[in-house]
């Protein structure tokens, strides 16, 4: 944490009166019918949550992209890491999801959580339960800018809080292991990289 703002005040100490001269961009696509997939996994009644090391910026529009989150849905965003904050915004959606299912299955709710948030949610007891809670009661799950090791918890999470689950991770990577091997069913993939 200390190390991560030193580095920023750096970086704003560094990048001041700057001329932009160019910018470039990389866009990393998802393979073809990965939408299809998913959707097809959730009308299967599979609920599918996305965990990546990658910001949330980049989370949301993935998200967007594969059709796990839509501009009809309810976004709650539990980004912060105070842990009295986590606990006001979940007990918030807490009484409103279960008044809205009751109401409505149209109305659908989607969660995206920072690995920062997720420090104090993964050591305290009744927020850990809170979470799942609302997690489970949402029709996506986006967990953003997660260490490994945060991976690897989601996952014991689920296992210890939803007993009938069966669980099932699929990763592409090193940073995949601990959540693969903590799954029920783990699955590792080895992409192919396009060139030009």
């Amino acid at each position: 944490d200390g190390k991560h703002e030193a580095m920023e005040k750096l970086n704003n100490e560094i990048e001041q009166d700057l001329e932009v001269i160019g910018a470039t961009a990389i866009e990393d696509k998802l393979q073809d019918n990965v939408p299809d997939v998913i959707e097809q996994m959730k009308n299967a009644g599979i609920k599918v949550w996305v965990l990546t090391g990658d910001k949330i910026e980049t989370a949301r529009t993935i998200g967007f992209s594969c059709c796990l989150l839509t501009k009809e849905m309810n976004i709650i965003e539990v980004l912060h890491k105070d842990a009295t904050e986590i606990g006001r915004i979940l007990s918030e959606y807490e009484s409103d999801i279960t008044i809205q299912q009751r109401v409505s299955k149209d109305n659908q709710y989607a969660l995206v959580v920072s690995g920062d948030a997720l420090i104090p949610i993964m050591e305290i007891p009744e927020l850990s339960l809170r979470f799942n809670k609302v997690a489970q009661a949402c029709s996506s799950v986006l967990c953003c800018r997660v260490s490994p090791k945060q991976k690897q918890e989601i996952v014991r999470l689920v296992k210890k809080c939803v007993p009938y689950a069966r669980t099932l991770a699929i990763g592409d990577g090193a940073n995949d292991v601990n959540m693969i091997t903590e799954a029920h069913v783990g699955c590792g993939i080895k992409g192919v990289e396009e060139i030009g």
